[in-house]
């Protein structure tokens, strides 16, 4: 068994790998392993549940349940051979709340590797540190991201994003892409132990604001010393809102995915 190791964006990437037998690409079942490492896809402690359904043509649907140990997610099902096979993936946080989900169609036959790929994208408001969990060493410097999704017309953000300033600093902060065709002011301030980031579409004469997902800052991290910094956004510090100054969202709750990065010895 492989655990996937090459993860971009929400991208859960499982490999299912089918026991050695003689059976048929057509007909009978197939007996696959799904792995993935949770820091690695960017799903955070905070999940609890990752609920699987395996559907296709022929056979009913199953679900199951992955078992999540020491980060890891796992589980071993029998899968109908044959073609289009669709796997949806569904992860819950410990309120059980559907935070992400994904997708994918692949084929299964007997005797060849599978391999799945599910982009988990969030279904709820909220705004993540992206890569959730990254890593460097010496002297290498790791960019991030602040994501926001699925916001309804976003007028203007503000956060601070805190780190330990005894592992690293903050050498770079620049606008995102979520104003990209709007006039809109981009202001930061860097202070001890946070960033702050305030980032406005210019204007309040008229309804506007987009709600498209995206990105409100890039932020780039160079290294100090050896140890584990959370990327942390605290709640009392973020305020998404629309073209009157009301916050968002209007409705349901805001969740904040936060981040940490590990700086090795060289």
């Amino acid at each position: 068994m492989q655990i996937a190791r090459n993860i971009t964006l929400f991208l859960l990437l499982a490999l299912l790998v089918g026991c050695s037998g003689n059976s048929p690409n057509s007909g009978g079942s197939k007996e696959v392993v799904i792995s993935s490492l949770l820091k690695e896809a960017g799903l955070g402690a905070n999940i609890t549940t990752i609920r699987l359904v395996v559907s296709g043509e022929g056979f009913e649907a199953t679900t199951h349940e992955l078992d999540i140990i020491d980060g890891v997610a796992t589980i071993t099902i029998d899968v109908p051979i044959g073609e289009a096979r669709t796997f949806e993936m569904t992860a819950f946080n410990n309120t059980d709340v559907a935070l992400y989900r994904g997708s994918s169609i692949a084929d299964v036959f007997a005797g060849s590797t599978t391999e799945v790929d599910i982009k988990m994208e969030p279904l709820v408001p909220m705004i993540r540190v992206s890569p959730m969990f990254s890593q460097t060493s010496g002297e290498t410097e790791r960019t991030i991201s602040i994501f926001v999704h699925n916001i309804d017309s976003l007028f203007g953000a503000s956060f601070r994003l805190e780190y330990d300033t005894a592992l690293v600093e903050a050498v770079t902060v620049t606008a995102g892409n979520i104003f990209t065709g709007e006039e809109a002011l981009f202001f930061t301030q860097t202070r001890p132990g946070y960033v702050a980031v305030a980032y406005t579409i210019q204007g309040n004469q008229s309804a506007q604001g987009v709600s498209n997902d995206g990105t409100i800052a890039v932020i780039t991290l160079a290294p100090k010393a050896v140890g584990t910094s959370f990327l942390r956004i605290p709640a009392a510090t973020l305020s998404l809102i629309d073209w009157q100054g009301n916050l968002l969202p209007r409705e349901g709750i805001l969740f904040i995915e936060e981040g940490e990065i590990r700086i090795d010895a060289p």
